[in-house]
């Protein structure tokens, strides 16, 4: 009998309703999978709980909008409902993300992804992994995936709305995404190189953001970068005005016979969104995607708050 697969399920953010959404991941990601696939989790995740609610349409209301609990009783209670069979927890913790950082929302989602990497990179007890999903703790799965239909691909899981702010035609940033560990590191090195910059700049989070040496490609995907460009990627990520050009790559970029559209609405510090939308274009010009709504049948994500 063939060995099973070993996925790394990364369950990321403020875990204000993980009471309620935990169980989602268990009856749609792992049960139906666990008899080809074996399944790790680690958690990275605030102690402190905000309350910020968004009246959006892509937001199931709970009623939870803060939760106040000791550390020590978070952990537990992150242990009882995600250390279960067939599961196992490897690794939680806690980064206490504060809104007002500048380095943004976006790019804690993938700080949180790379320190559980680096974390599970210094336990040599533990084996290689095959697949790696980014679940945000506070979404929910509208039906079961089977994947088998990952191979090696990245696919990213969309939100069951649709709405107009930028790079989130098809909400492709921070819901979720599952890929073999190729294209995933792809994606999460070219926003944390993309973050990485930045923090150079601004001098904050300086030396944080690097994938050497979890992922040993990192320099032969730079130069695949490099190579669609004409640039040295410094002058690529200083310069401003690349929010047109990335509206233009995304409109031309076909997925399942359907393109991706970029509505763009420029916030904050244009320098940072406008390079990060250069370098997640041309990112996406060198993997192997697909979106879940495009599955059969389609399958996306909703969150609760």
């Amino acid at each position: 009998m063939a060995s099973k697969k070993r996925v790394l399920l990364c369950v990321c953010g403020i875990p204000r309703t993980f009471k309620i959404t935990y169980k989602s991941l268990f009856e749609n990601i792992i049960y139906p999978n666990c008899h080809k696939y074996d399944f790790d989790i680690a958690l990275n995740v605030d102690s402190a709980g905000y309350g910020i609610m968004y009246n959006r349409p892509d937001t199931y209301k709970t009623g939870v909008s803060t939760y106040n609990m000791s550390e020590d009783q978070l952990l537990k209670e992150l242990m009882e409902c995600y250390n279960v069979e067939p599961a196992k927890v490897r690794l939680i913790k806690v980064y206490n993300f504060k809104p007002v950082e500048p380095i943004g929302a976006l790019f804690i989602v993938y700080a949180r992804v790379h320190q559980i990497l680096a974390e599970l990179h210094k336990d040599s007890t533990i084996a290689p992994y095959d697949y790696y999903m980014l679940h945000r703790i506070d979404s929910v799965f509208t039906g079961p995936l089977n994947l088998d239909c990952v191979n090696d691909k990245l696919l990213f899981i969309t939100f069951n709305v649709i709405r107009p702010f930028y790079f989130h035609e098809r909400d492709v940033l921070d819901t979720g995404f599952i890929g073999a560990k190729e294209p995933f590191m792809k994606w999460v090195w070219s926003f944390i190189s993309t973050a990485y910059y930045y923090s150079q700049q601004t001098k904050h989070y300086k030396n944080l953001y690097t994938l050497d040496p979890i992922w040993p490609n990192t320099a032969v995907f730079k130069n695949e970068l490099l190579s669609l460009t004409e640039h040295n990627p410094n002058e690529i990520l200083a310069k401003k005005g690349f929010v047109h050009t990335a509206e233009l790559i995304m409109d031309n970029l076909i997925v399942n016979n359907q393109p991706i559209k970029s509505n763009i609405i420029t916030l904050g510090n244009i320098d940072m969104r406008s390079s990060l939308l250069y370098m997640l274009t041309k990112c996406l010009q060198l993997i192997n995607i697909t979106l879940s709504e495009h599955l059969s049948p389609p399958l996306h994500t909703y969150i609760v708050r």
